[in-house]
């Protein structure tokens, strides 16, 4: 098995080697010959496409597309398979040229990694190739884009009506438009969403992250900066976690049109924002968004709020209220004192993580795993023994830590941090 595996990556950088020589940056003239290799056939395409298409490509096949080419190409993936640029400096750039989505997944199943995503056209005007024209348009169920640069599209990942269980992480959205969307979930749901950098460093403008008929979507350890809304409930998006992300310098950090209720926000780093958080409930109501996670956990932190925490137990005694809002439950009733920091093991997200990691953490690990109780703070900090899941084997992991002396959480419990 060791042999085969040797030989065949061998074959592999041979082959990367003959088809590799790509043009500079920025991907304004396409290149030529051969651009894609499939890894378990070893064929070699001159279009993503075609390497798709082929009958002898089969769900489960890798394609690598080679590092420093410049592709004009718009690609429908309907197998389930996985396209990775080579993981060289110069990653492989998929230029759409403004004649539709870039990517558009229709298979289940799809990983889409390790790619520059654009759309672009001479004259580079915001909407010239149209408002919905998205970097990927994901149709379909548990796909995987991660580790991908998106630039120059309007909207940047686009998780299409009724598509679930789908996973965006580790990417950097910069569309460098006066106005656009960098992740837009609308009607779909079970997806997480954490760990990517969203920003637009041409001016404050767009969307950093849109949910409009969302549900039961995790957006954890995101960067989000320099937008209009930061992140924008667009009506009926509901029971969605928005934790432990940082969204900072946006005109508005967090909107809601109303109504969009049962969410919960917390332990997110609200930093110079014009306007924290604000509710738009002027033609109806939302209701029972939750901005805390109790008091042995905390709330988030405010950037110029006047916090009183007399006792530095880490949680202001006086509550942040949002503002727009008609309820007095719109609060934040415990209001973190400084910005929060990820803690591997710190379970239950307590702010006081300078008393360690006690029984709380077990106890709340424990409701989390059979009573139906909130998740860890992030989800992935509960994973204390490094091994993808949470579950039986981090509590008796944590036990052993507490009281026998035992290995302590490990320290990248969660793919990036804040």
């Amino acid at each position: 098995m060791l042999y085969r595996l040797i030989k065949k990556s061998l074959i592999f950088g041979t082959i990367l080697l003959f088809v590799s020589g790509g043009l500079g940056f920025p991907c304004e003239t396409a290149s030529t010959g051969n651009i894609v290799v499939n890894f378990n056939t070893f064929e070699v395409f001159t279009s993503i496409q075609d390497a798709i298409d082929d009958t002898d490509t089969l769900n489960g096949h890798l394609l690598i597309v080679v590092g420093g080419k410049c592709i004009h190409e718009r690609i429908t993936v309907d197998k389930s398979v996985t396209i990775m640029g080579e993981p060289v400096a110069n990653k492989p750039i998929l230029d759409g040229q403004c004649g539709g989505n870039v990517i558009t997944i229709t298979a289940d199943g799809v990983i889409i990694e390790g790619l520059i995503i654009e759309n672009y056209e001479d004259d580079d005007l915001p909407f010239s190739c149209g408002y919905n024209y998205s970097g990927i348009l994901v149709q379909s169920d548990d796909n995987i884009i991660r580790n991908n640069e998106i630039r120059r599209c309007p909207t940047g990942v686009y998780l299409y009506s009724g598509t679930t269980g789908n996973k965006v992480h580790g990417n950097t959205i910069d569309c460098k438009m006066s106005s656009y969307t960098g992740i837009m979930i609308n009607g779909s749901s079970s997806n997480e969403v954490y760990c990517n950098e969203i920003i637009n460093s041409q001016e404050a403008a767009g969307d950093g992250i849109t949910l409009t008929g969302a549900s039961s979507n995790s957006i954890y350890l995101n960067e989000i900066e320099d937008h209009t809304y930061g992140i924008i409930f667009a009506v009926n998006s509901d029971e969605n976690d928005i934790v432990a992300n940082t969204i900072e310098t946006n005109n508005y950090g967090i909107y809601f049109e109303c109504p969009s209720d049962d969410n919960r926000i917390h332990h997110n780093n609200f930093l110079s924002n014009t306007t924290h958080a604000y509710i738009h409930n002027t033609y109806d109501s939302c209701t029972d968004n939750e901005w805390d996670n109790g008091s042995g956990s905390g709330g988030n932190y405010w950037s110029g709020f006047q916090c009183t925490d007399s006792n530095s137990d880490g949680v202001c005694e006086n509550a942040y209220s949002i503002p727009g809002s008609n309820s007095p439950s719109d609060q934040d009733n415990y209001p973190l004192a400084s910005q929060w920091e990820l803690h591997c093991g710190n379970v239950n997200g307590s702010p006081s993580y300078n008393y360690g990691i006690n029984l709380l953490d077990v106890i709340y690990l424990i409701d989390y795993l059979y009573h139906d109780g909130p998740p860890p703070v992030p989800w992935c900090s509960g994973d204390v023994n490094g091994d993808g899941v949470v579950d039986d084997d981090d509590i008796d992991y944590l036990i052993d830590y507490i009281y026998y002396e035992g290995d302590p959480p490990v320290g990248n419990c969660c793919p990036c941090t804040i």
